[in-house]
């Protein structure tokens, strides 16, 4: 018997209990090599002074090990916490520390975090699979949200995909009715591929990546589920050695809406829709939303914007 059929004689079994596989999740972003990889950030308007954007709101990631030395929060912290099971071996922190270098910045860089001020907890999820490739699986997840939960964080970036996971489902939905924002990469399994989870699920804001000039990533997911579109291609980081690492995926986007989402977050109102509704964009491809773009690639919130303006283009 295989493990889906042993997973439905469970379920038939079980009455109200959830049941599922223990489903794995891999990290959505990949090294850019080629010579489109040559521009550094620009298309958002967000502030570029050193001091970044400032927020008050926690913040929280699901992802590889950071490296709290080389990350620079400014005048915020960093919290990491090793989730992942202690008997597997750990994931190199590279993707974990790049997610968060884009979010509060990086000792050395000449390119600034886009936050200031925040608390970032970072659970660290992931382990090496049989393979060799890093990868999380949905009880450990399921275990890092609580543990975020338990900080006090609202706001959630997962630069990570797979298959939807019912345990890991109602996990979310129930942190999105708590008043958590998760924040998630659609994936980079290309245009016909079907949809990654945790991001179409639907209390949670989908985002793909585009290129400088304003074009999809030939590796991105598509699908009605997509929320905002924000630059992913070939951005420039500065690795631990202080060379420049050109990265590109969904993955990378997807902190630039965790960004926005957390300067314009409101307890008051921190559904999915009336959080999205605060957020300016600039509509790309089809008019209105599309499965491509979604609403369109993500503008600077007013208190983030480093020209204070928005073009005409902007919604």
């Amino acid at each position: 018997m295989d493990a889906a059929r042993a997973r439905d004689l469970l379920r038939a079994q079980s009455g109200t209990a959830e049941v599922d596989l223990n489903h794995l999740y891999y990290l959505q972003g990949s090294v850019c090599t080629g010579p489109q990889c040559s521009w550094q950030l620009s298309l958002t308007d967000w502030i570029t002074r050193p001091e970044g954007c400032r927020i008050s709101v926690p913040i929280g990631m699901l992802d590889t090990a950071v490296s709290v030395r080389e990350v620079d929060a400014r005048d915020g912290r960093i919290a990491v916490a090793r989730l992942a099971p202690r008997h597997l071996r750990p994931a190199p922190g590279d993707h974990g520390t790049a997610i968060a270098s884009l979010l509060v910045g990086r000792r050395g860089a000449t390119t600034p975090g886009l936050l200031s001020g925040p608390v970032l907890f970072v659970a660290d999820v992931f382990f090496l699979d049989d393979r060799g490739q890093p990868a999380t699986d949905a009880a450990t997840l399921v275990a890092g949200l609580a543990w975020l939960k338990e900080k006090g964080v609202r706001v959630v970036n997962l630069s990570i995909a797979g298959p939807p996971n019912a345990l890991l489902e109602t996990a979310i939905r129930d942190h999105a009715a708590a008043g958590m924002m998760i924040i998630a990469a659609v994936g980079n399994n290309g245009p016909d591929a079907p949809p990654r989870y945790p991001a179409a699920y639907p209390q949670v804001v989908a985002v793909t990546a585009i290129d400088k000039w304003e074009q999809i990533y030939n590796r991105a997911n598509q699908g009605p589920h997509i929320a905002l579109a924000a630059p992913g291609v070939g951005l420039l980081l500065t690795s631990k050695d202080a060379r420049p690492n050109v990265v590109s995926g969904t993955s990378y986007a997807t902190p630039f809406v965790t960004a926005a989402v957390a300067a314009v977050y409101k307890e008051t109102a921190a559904s999915r829709a009336e959080t999205l509704d605060r957020i300016q964009t600039k509509d790309l491809g089809e008019k209105g939303d599309d499965p491509v773009f979604g609403r369109g690639l993500l503008r600077a919130p007013a208190a983030c914007a480093g020209s204070g303006q928005v073009d005409a283009a902007t919604r």
